[in-house]
C-alpha cells in the first residue's frame, strides 16, 4: 500500500525536547524559589500539554489565578528557549531523508536504524556520521 503522507508527532518522538522542557520547568520553579525537579520528574510529568505538566510540577497549593500566571510565565520562557537543547533522536534524520527519497516505511526505517547502529559503533572514535556507502554496505551485510 502506498500512503500520501506520513504524520510524525514532533515533540518526544522525532525530537528529544527533555531537556528543554525540563530547564523550562525548573526556571520557572526557581524563580519562584519552589524546589526544583529532576528531568525524570519531568520526564514523568510530561503527556497532555504544558498545563498538565506544570499542574504536576507547581507547588499544590499554586491554583487558580496564580496558576495561570505561573502556565503563562512557563510558556513565555520554553518558546524563547525551546531549541537550546532539543535534538532530532538518532536516525531520525536518515529516516525522514530516506521517506523523502520515495522509500517504503519498512525500508526508511532500516536505513536509519543502519545509520544509528552505525554511529553507536563510532562513539568515542570517529566523531563523524556515516557515509550514504557506509550505511548501504552495512545494510547489505545486515540483510
Amino acid at each position: 500500500m502506498r500512503y500520501k503522507a506520513i504524520l510524525f508527532d514532533m515533540d518526544g518522538t522525532l525530537l528529544d525536547t527533555l531537556t528543554d522542557m525540563a530547564d523550562a520547568v525548573n526556571h520557572i520553579l526557581s524563580v519562584h524559589g519552589w524546589p526544583l525537579r529532576t528531568t525524570e520528574e519531568v520526564r514523568a510529568f510530561v503527556g497532555n500539554g504544558a498545563r498538565r505538566l506544570m499542574e504536576r510540577a507547581v507547588p499544590p497549593e499554586v491554583t487558580g489565578g496564580d496558576f495561570e500566571t505561573v502556565l503563562t510565565e512557563y510558556r513565555d520562557w520554553y518558546q524563547a528557549h525551546n531549541c537550546v537543547a532539543t535534538a532530532p533522536y538518532p536516525g531520525i534524520p536518515a529516516l525522514l531523508a530516506a521517506l523523502a527519497e520515495g522509500k517504503s516505511l519498512h525500508d526508511a526505517a532500516r536505513f536509519a536504524n543502519a545509520l544509528a547502529a552505525i554511529s553507536v559503533q563510532r562513539m568515542g572514535t570517529t566523531p563523524a556520521m556515516p557515509t550514504r556507502a557506509e550505511i548501504d554496505a552495512f545494510l547489505a551485510e545486515h540483510a
